[in-house]
């Protein structure tokens, strides 16, 4: 599966972390074809071996190098929760698979609801009957 990190920063690359754990323990394969952020400072540079493709004001041209958006998994772990709302608002109209990038050693209640685009970090424990919404 193909995934874009919103976010070359702490919470960037958390997610990258998690999706490196994930594939070292064999359980998800993703391609990370990199990073979109909107400091323009970063556009054009090497964030950890990926790419920063961008700022989320040029996700036309992002597609136009790389394909369909909407083909692509994105997850957002952007830290700051307002931060976090107005991105999600501003990529769901391109993106549309959001992924929950779960750490192999989080323990997830099979009796709890998750929503989407989620990440949860090493050791996280999530209750039977916990509620998750989108975008935590």
């Amino acid at each position: 599966m193909q995934l874009i990190i919103a976010g070359a920063r702490g919470s960037g690359l958390k997610a990258l972390q998690v999706v490196h754990d994930l594939q070292d323990a064999g359980m998800e394969s993703y391609e990370i074809i990199g990073f979109i952020d909107d400091n323009n400072a970063l556009k054009n540079t090497i964030f950890y071996d990926y790419p920063i493709l961008g700022t989320t004001d040029e996700l036309e041209k992002i597609q136009n190098r790389i394909g369909v958006l909407n083909e692509i998994s994105l997850v957002c772990p952007v830290g700051n929760c307002k931060n976090r709302k107005m991105l999600i608002d501003k990529l769901t109209s391109h993106f549309t698979h959001f992924p929950n990038l779960i750490h192999p050693t989080a323990q997830i209640s099979k009796h709890a609801e998750l929503g989407e685009g989620n990440l949860f970090s090493q050791n996280v424990v999530i209750q039977p009957g916990a509620k998750i919404g989108n975008f935590n």
